[in-house]
């Protein structure tokens, strides 16, 4: 069995692959772009969430909540715009958060407790490549 699946999986790349619809800076994300994506509704299965990536964004805060503090809720700008941002199943960021991170993420408004405010839903986050990094 190990020798079939050595033939047959071990060239196969088997890590998961994470897909974003577009790459937008954080100062992009607006009420418009909210109301856009409400009129491509519905979303769900077979009808995916749309994801988008945004750069070198500075963490401004961060913390654990939910339980045993499995999640982070953290908030993130690019200089030009804040926002708060929700990562489930993230809370191991906790102890090693870089300054800057790259992102992955959904946005959408969050009602909590009557108040209305739009926020980053992160499915992933990286740190962010330094000039540096991203010339090699």
């Amino acid at each position: 069995m190990q020798i079939i699946a050595e033939r047959e999986l071990s060239l196969l790349d088997l890590r998961p692959v994470l897909v974003a619809d577009a790459e937008i800076p954080l100062s992009e994300h607006k009420p418009e772009l909210l109301r856009y994506l409400e009129r491509l509704q519905p979303t769900g299965y077979g009808n995916r969430q749309a994801y988008f990536v945004s750069r070198n964004l500075k963490v401004v805060g961060y913390r654990r909540v939910g339980k045993d503090g499995a999640h982070l809720r953290l908030t993130v700008t690019d200089g030009w715009i804040t926002y708060d941002g929700i990562a489930f199943q993230q809370g191991h960021w906790f102890e090693k958060m870089p300054a800057r991170i790259d992102t992955l993420h959904s946005f959408e408004e969050n009602e909590y407790n009557g108040n209305k405010s739009l926020q980053l839903n992160l499915r992933d986050l990286r740190p962010a490549e330094t000039a540096e990094e991203s010339l090699r």
